[in-house]
């Protein structure tokens, strides 16, 4: 689903320069699961074609859920495949530098889950087609899984239900 506006307009009738140029939106309600070293989670692909090489674009991530092997899992939101300082944090000696990560509620429980979110800007600069996506690492390399528990089990309790997730584009303008 794609907005689209040539302007905003106040009650008055005056337009007002800066606003939503456009969006686009990815809904992931399937499970993902991967494992590895920043692996690419592909369903959260989003590509944007901004109409000016000064406007902004705001990106937003929801994750209803996220699980894994091990008690951390760590994302990167990435513009074209490409790691972007701006959207990921500042270096510090050996640390990953992740954009957020979620976590198991407690040690050794493979049942519940948290969701995790973050809200970036990026200035891509550019007139071409960019795609944020989604890299995620497990803690060692585990295995991460998103829109279910680790123990996955069938069952009718709020803990057993999968969720969805989503990245949504904006472009803002000046």
């Amino acid at each position: 689903m794609a907005l689209y506006t040539n302007g905003i307009y106040r009650a008055a009738g005056n337009q007002y320069n800066g606003g939503i140029v456009q969006s686009n939106y990815s809904l992931v309600n399937g499970i993902v699961s991967g494992s590895g070293s920043y692996w690419h989670a592909s369903q959260f692909d989003t590509p944007i074609t901004p109409c000016s090489t000064s406007n902004k674009v705001l990106i937003l991530v929801s994750l209803g859920s996220v699980s894994g092997e091990s008690n951390t899992q760590g994302f990167q939101v990435r513009r074209n495949g490409s790691e972007i300082d701006a959207m990921r944090a500042a270096s510090n000696g050996s640390r990953p530098r992740l954009t957020f990560r979620g976590a198991r509620n407690w040690s050794n429980d493979s049942n519940h889950t948290e969701g995790a979110h973050i809200i970036l800007l990026d200035s891509p600069g550019t007139t071409s087609t960019v795609t944020y996506r989604l890299y995620a690492k497990g803690e060692s390399n585990s295995t991460v899984y998103i829109n279910r528990t680790q123990n996955n089990t069938n069952g009718s309790d709020s803990y057993q239900g999968n969720t969805c997730s989503s990245m949504t584009v904006f472009e803002i303008s000046d």
